[in-house]
Order: C-alpha cells, then sequence, then structure tokens
C-alpha cells in the first residue's frame, strides 16, 4: 500500500517563460489507467556545471478519456479498454505531426502498475504507433511533479498533492535526507476508489466514507506519524492531477485560462459536497469558462461518480496533513509528465 521513495536524481531546474527565441519543440503523450494527456512544449535549455536548466513554454495540450480500465476486473484490462487506449494515442500522434516535434515520449503513469497485462497495451501501442511506450517508477512521478509544479523559489516550503486514477502521491523537499526530498504513494486514487465503492454496493456515500476512512487515512496516518513534513502548516500545497483539475475548475470557473488557481479547503469541501449531490450547474460563464466546465465533464462522466469519489479522497488528505490554514495552489501549466519529458530530451542531448 505504501511505496517508500528510495531513488537519486540528477538536479534539474524547469522554468515557465513566454518566449524563446532558439527554442525547440519537443512532445509527450502520458498514458494513466482513465486519461491520455498530451503536452507540447517550446524548451530552451542551457547546462551548468552541476545542474541542467530548461525554460519551456506549452504551445499545445489535449485530455482525452478512452476508458482504458473500464470493465477490468481482477487486476486485467478489458481487450476493448486496450484497444480503445491503444487508438487514442495513435490519434493523438497524428495531431502532433502537425508541430513536428524533434523529440517524442510515450510514458505510462504509475497507475497502470495495477494492471498484470499492461505489457498488452504497451505492445498494442507500439504496433499502432511505431513507438515503445516508456515506464515511471513512483518516486519520479513526485520528483518530476515537484519540478514542475512548484516555483523554484518557493520549493523549499512547499508540498505536492498529486491525486491520479489509480493513486495518490504526496512529496515535498527537504534537506534531512541524501536525497533532499521525501514522498510516498497510497495505492488509491479517483477512478479505483470510485470502482470499488460502487462494487461493494449499499450506499455510495456510506460506502465511499467508509473505504476512506478504515482503508486510506491509517496509510496516510502511518507516513505522517514517521515524516512530519507533510502537516508542517508553513508549507503551500501544490495540487495536480485529475481531481484536482476537476476542483479548482468547478470552485473557480473564471480562473480556468489562468496557470494558477488559489483555493483553501473550504473551497475544496464546497466542491466536493456539490460533486456529492451531482450539481453540475455552471450559469452565466463566459465562453472559455463554459468550454473548461465541459471539458472537465468529458474526461469524468456524472454516472461514474469518479468526482464524488476523487473529492472525498481529496478532503481527507488535506484533514490529515492539517491543510485548513494553508494556501492550495493548482498550476495549471505543470505535471510530472512534463518534466520527465524535459529530462529525457536533456540527457539525449548529452
Amino acid at each position: 500500500m505504501l511505496n517508500k521513495l528510495v531513488i537519486s536524481l540528477i538536479a534539474l531546474t524547469f522554468c515557465v517563460i513566454g518566449s524563446s527565441a532558439n527554442a525547440e519543440v519537443i512532445a509527450a503523450i502520458e498514458l494513466g489507467s482513465k486519461g491520455v494527456k498530451v503536452r507540447v512544449i517550446d524548451i530552451n535549455t542551457k547546462a551548468g556545471d552541476s545542474e541542467a536548466v530548461a525554460e519551456y513554454k506549452i504551445i499545445y495540450k489535449a485530455n482525452s478519456n478512452p476508458g482504458i480500465i473500464d470493465g477490468a476486473k481482477d487486476g486485467f484490462l478489458t481487450t476493448e479498454g486496450i484497444e480503445r487506449g491503444a487508438k487514442a494515442v495513435a490519434e493523438h500522434l497524428n495531431v502532433l505531426r502537425k508541430y513536428d516535434p524533434v523529440y517524442s515520449v510515450i510514458v505510462a503513469s504509475t497507475s497502470l502498475d495495477l494492471y498484470n497485462n499492461r505489457p498488452v497495451l504497451e505492445r498494442r501501442i507500439r504496433e499502432l504507433s511505431g513507438i515503445d511506450v516508456k515506464l515511471i517508477s513512483g518516486p519520479e512521478e513526485i520528483y518530476y511533479a515537484m519540478r514542475t509544479s512548484i516555483r523554484p523559489r518557493l520549493e523549499s516550503r512547499s508540498m505536492l498533492l498529486d491525486i491520479g486514477s489509480g493513486n495518490t502521491k504526496l512529496g515535498f523537499h527537504t534537506r534531512n535526507n541524501a536525497r533532499r526530498f521525501e514522498s510516498f504513494t497510497v495505492d488509491y486514487g479517483t477512478a479505483n476508489l470510485a470502482k470499488k465503492a460502487l462494487e461493494r454496493g449499499g450506499d455510495y456515500s456510506i460506502t465511499l466514507a467508509k473505504i476512506i476512512d478504515e482503508e486510506i487515512r491509517p496509510v496516510i496516518r502511518k507516513e505522517l506519524a514517521s515524516v512530519g513534513g507533510y502537516a508542517n502548516i508553513r508549507r503551500r500545497i501544490y495540487m495536480e492531477g485529475g481531481t484536482p483539475w476537476a476542483v479548482s475548475s468547478f470552485s473557480k470557473p473564471l480562473e480556468i485560462n489562468k496557470p494558477y488557481t488559489y483555493l483553501n479547503v473550504s473551497d475544496v469541501r464546497r466542491t466536493a459536497q456539490r460533486f456529492a449531490s451531482a450539481d453540475w450547474s455552471a450559469p452565466d460563464l463566459p465562453q472559455y469558462a463554459e468550454d473548461g466546465i465541459s471539458e472537465v465533464l468529458d474526461v469524468f462522466p456524472p454516472h461514474k461518480r469518479e468526482l464524488q469519489a476523487g473529492s472525498a479522497l481529496l478532503v481527507a488528505v488535506l484533514e490529515e496533513i492539517k491543510a485548513d490554514t494553508r494556501q492550495i495552489i493548482f498550476n495549471r501549466d505543470g505535471g510530472w509528465v512534463i518534466g520527465y519529458l524535459m529530462a529525457n530530451y536533456l540527457n539525449e542531448q548529452k
């Protein structure tokens, strides 16, 4: 249930820029158990003696939900889910051609580690695209997420919370160990939590709360007992992942076109209550905000009850890390896949 961080990585610094005269276009497709994400960036690199520095600008991003895990049972994806996922990747690759990236990568998130026939999905993607799927570890995910979601000057007093479809990860920078950061993973995320609650039956809200209280909170509390930094009330909380994206969009729809959305626990609780009561209303919004809300509901169809599960999980994690007086920030231009993409590109350039 809990994966401790055991990893040593090269120091990298990533900064968002407005433009770059010497930029090159690179692209990544992130493959999750629920969705497929595409990011295309302009990157301008320079290297010092001890670390690589990359400045970047996102020029294209897209999210789709082909339902890779729909119908999965006993740790196995269905043939139909595998085919939907592989075709979604192929379709995204066709779109990427117009950007003519000098480097591209397809990488599977750790949420797919839960499925025994993940290699079958990888082979099918290779058959349709001609590109091998790369794999990433949980510690790498949180490391790259921190590098791209948290402003460098705020790293020492911030932490990251990532709620994906198949797991939840937390991490923060520290000087108290040789790795320079702490991280841990809980094997519950938005999609697999919703699936388990539906399979158990009964009143969905009650079942959901029971799973969170009996199987998730104890894991978090055990980690917090040994590593105090997560509950440090001076640490700002940066979020990423599908549920934080949805909660941020519904909480403050007028900020959908801004890179950062600033929230507090009350905002998150209020939106979680809306999801629990199936309140999807968003009246009198400008077109860009309407489009943003619509995109959330494309990825999280209400009938799957995933937004209720994910937001309840998010509230529980925030409560456990004592977030009531802390600033919560969602960075729309962050994401571990961007950090992974740039680090691999920089290594190839070397």
